[in-house]
């Protein structure tokens, strides 16, 4: 296991809400979590989701292995168009 999140192994947690009433939730696990079960955000209630609480850490190491979307080229045209025409275009 490689220990990067895909976003598809998720883990059972008991939360109490305001009112003071027990809620299951789910949340991102390690693949490596032996309580994680594979599931697609996308198949689930969003209600049933607890969003882990994303700190300055989490994007540091996005950063190291992000790759740009666009490339130099790209935003050399950009900026020589935007010069050229206005953020408008016209």
């Amino acid at each position: 296991m490689s220990g990067k999140q895909s976003g598809n192994e998720l883990v059972r947690k008991i939360t109490v809400d305001e009112n003071g009433v027990l809620k299951e939730k789910w949340t991102p696990c390690s693949p490596a979590d032996p309580e994680g079960m594979e599931m697609t955000l996308m198949s689930m209630d969003p209600d049933s989701l607890l969003v882990p609480k994303v700190k300055k850490h989490d994007f540091m190491v996005a950063l190291t292995s992000t790759k740009p979307s666009v490339d130099k080229d790209n935003i050399a045209r950009h900026e020589k168009f935007t010069q050229e025409k206005g953020q408008s275009g016209a």
